[in-house]
């Protein structure tokens, strides 16, 4: 259906139609997991060509690889209470980025999702695997885009302490001739 037939482009369903492209992008392209799920099992969403993933708070653990090479991944948000099946949550249920609740960020989770541009790492993480974040931050046309900088709700020094972290988990981008590691930003809060 994303690509219409001349019926459908008469009634401005057309892939080139905005509206029409978006509303598939909501309908088709977005998965809320359900409140009760505590655990997104290994490769779980991997190359699914999600846009929008919305993860209930309570749960605890993204496996390894749960969400790699999601290239057009721009939405990985937490919302709170129940949502009706086939529903997305209300706007004052969602919360930007990972929940609370989370403990554990398998290896290469968030590996290529090039189109996030938030992630914010909650108290509560125990437990980065290595890659985590890699490839989710690129220069094109000399402008950094993407996951180019990690927010973390602890300290620096408390990160440290907490959180295991396997290799190059926050990953790497492109800075001329040398490449650079994406900074984390400790202590932060929760954007709005």
């Amino acid at each position: 259906q994303y690509w219409p037939t001349e019926n459908w482009k008469a009634e401005g369903k057309d892939k080139y139609n905005e509206f029409y492209t978006r509303e598939y992008e909501e309908q088709i392209n977005t998965y809320v997991v359900p409140a009760t799920v505590k655990t997104i099992g290994e490769l779980a969403f991997n190359y699914s060509e999600l846009f929008t993933l919305y993860l209930p708070e309570g749960l605890e653990r993204l496996e390894t690889l749960a969400i790699f090479r999601n290239w057009h991944i721009e939405r990985v948000d937490t919302y709170t209470g129940e949502v009706a099946e086939g529903a997305v949550p209300a706007q004052e249920q969602i919360k930007p980025s990972l929940p609370d609740s989370l403990t554990y960020i398998g290896s290469d989770c968030f590996n290529s999702a090039i189109e996030m541009d938030y992630i914010f790492i909650p108290a509560n993480v125990t437990y980065i695997g290595h890659h985590a974040f890699w490839g989710a931050a690129r220069k094109e046309k000399g402008e950094l885009i993407g996951l180019y900088e990690i927010h973390a709700a602890l300290d620096e020094d408390a990160f440290k302490a907490q959180v295991e972290t396997g290799d190059q988990w926050t990953g790497q981008y492109d800075n001329g001739l040398f490449p650079k590691n994406v900074p984390v930003l400790y202590g932060e809060a929760r954007a709005e």
